[in-house]
Parts: structure tokens; sequence; C-alpha cells
């Protein structure tokens, strides 16, 4: 489906799904435009599994990090859209430990050729599917599974890692650039964005995937918090849009209106000793709403 195909729309006209609310506030209505836009079936963030200490613990963490996709799309009377939620799992025993660097290198072989592969065209479109992924290590493991999900103030988040960060080169010396601040190195990186950042568990996929798409929203999100607890709720889909683009350069000064903080103030990523890409044909799988059948320790 291509994007001329995409009915005409009035932000206020009434959402097919939900006739009591505009269909610009309607979270289903927006996603589907977006796949529309990009003549695209399959979305969510493809996750990276880099702890393998018990089979259980992450079964139950799939099925809590999953969960609240469908009571999203169910708030927005939008549960069709589940069929095509793919949120791709790699699972390898590579990936335990890996730092992100090493996730990276092998995201970006992934992504060239899966748009061609998953959507039947050949471009990354306005999705961040293919320039974003999610990683799961055990302190993000443990954050989520220790997490109250009825408490307003939640704690779980997991790791949001931009694929197609680069650290700013000094183009005369060919030399990282150091900023005016100095930072500790997370894994070998000074700079304060370290292409990373840590978001709330329970909306990146279903939210994140309105808001999340290109480096703009990196930039406006990547904004450096004390603690986890300062993020605010994401805004999403067409309502965001609207906002001038001079208020969106302000948002990124305000404290309390990133969807995270950067990795910069998180623990390092313990480093792994990987020095090769892992064949993807054989290291992923599709993650089942809800979870699988309970696993060993």
């Amino acid at each position: 489906m291509s994007s001329s195909h995409i009915p005409d729309y009035e932000i206020e006209e009434p959402s097919k799904r939900d006739p009591t609310i505009e269909t610009c506030l309607n979270g289903a209505d927006n996603l589907e435009r977006l796949l529309q836009k990009d003549g695209f079936t399959k979305w969510g963030f493809v996750i990276y599994r880099c702890t393998y200490q018990s089979q259980k613990d992450w079964e139950r963490f799939i099925a809590r990090f999953l969960q609240p996709v469908t009571e999203y799309l169910e708030d927005s009377k939008g549960l069709d859209m589940l069929e095509g939620f793919t949120p791709t799992v790699f699972e390898d025993l590579l990936f335990n430990k890996a730092t992100t660097a090493l996730l990276r290198t092998h995201f970006r072989k992934w992504a060239t050729t899966a748009p061609l592969q998953e959507q039947g065209i050949d471009t990354f479109g306005h999705s961040g599917r293919y320039r974003f992924f999610i990683m799961v290590d055990q302190e993000v493991l443990e954050s989520v599974l220790d997490s109250d999900p009825d408490a307003i103030t939640r704690t779980g988040f997991v790791r949001l890692v931009y694929g197609e960060w680069e650290p700013e080169v000094n183009e005369d010396s060919n030399e990282s650039v150091d900023s005016d601040k100095e930072f500790e190195p997370l894994e070998g990186c000074t700079q304060e964005d370290v292409g990373w950042m840590k978001v709330p568990y329970d909306e990146i996929q279903a939210v994140g995937a309105l808001t999340m798409r290109d480096m703009d929203d990196w930039d406006i999100y990547a904004i450096t918090h004390q603690s986890l607890p300062n993020y605010a709720t994401l805004v999403t889909g067409d309502f965001f849009n609207m906002v001038p683009e001079s208020l969106r350069t302000i948002s990124r000064s305000i404290q309390n209106f990133g969807l995270g903080s950067l990795g910069r103030n998180e623990t390092n990523v313990t480093n792994g000793n990987l020095f090769g890409l892992v064949d993807s044909s054989n290291a992923h799988k599709e993650a089942k709403l809800g979870g699988g059948d309970q696993g060993d320790e």
C-alpha cells in the first residue's frame, strides 16, 4: 500500500474506532496512518536479549513488557493493530553481556535487508523499527520484574539504542569531539550522548512507535534526567506533530518533558568479547504476547 492510498482526514474529525474523540487523539488511528504512509504492515521495535541467567525470568519479562501494548490498543479500541505487531527478539548466547556497539553493528546489518523482507519495500520509511532497537540486560530485566505495574511512578525501564548513532568526530583531527564538560567513559565514549537511553518499559513499544521515528525525535527526547521517576508521559502521534518547531526546540531544554534519560546517567553495560556478527537467520524469533511456556531456570 502506498502513501497515495491514505485517506484524507481532518484533525478534528471523529475517530473511526472511538467516535467520542478526535482521530488525531486516537493512538491506533495514528499508528494505522503511519503504517499506511510507508506502505508497511509490521511495526514494533526489535529486542536484543543480553542476559541468560534464567529462562523463567526472561519469559516473565517478555509477558510484562508486551502486555502494555495490548492495553494501549484496547484503550484506543484498536486491537486490530496487534495483527501487525512484530516485536522480533534476537536471542543468542553471543549477545550475553554484549556492548551496544556490537549490537548496533548487528542491527545495522539486519536493517539493510529487513524492510524489503518484512514489508516488501526497500526503505526505512517513517518507522523507527529500522533505526532504533531495545536492549535487555540483567539490570533492565530486574528493573521491570521488580517494578509495581499498578504504581503511579514506575521504575522499570529498558534501554533504547539509536542504531544510526555515531560519535561526534572532529573533521580536522579525525578524533572524537570532546565536550566542554568532562564525562567518565561509557564503553569508551566520553560524550554526553552515548547513543542509548533508558525509557519506560510500558510505553516504548506502543507509544514509542509513534514518537521515536528518526534523529529529530531522538534529539527531542534525549534529555538528561537525574533519575528515572522524572520521566514524563510521551506525547503521541499527530498531536505532537502539531506543536510548532520553535516549541519543539524549546522542549529539548525542559527537564521534565523527555522520554527517558541518556545512557550517561546509567551504569555501564558490561563489555562482551565479541568480534563478529551473529547470523540473524538463526538468532531471532518473534515474541508472543502474554509470554510462552515457563522454562527451566
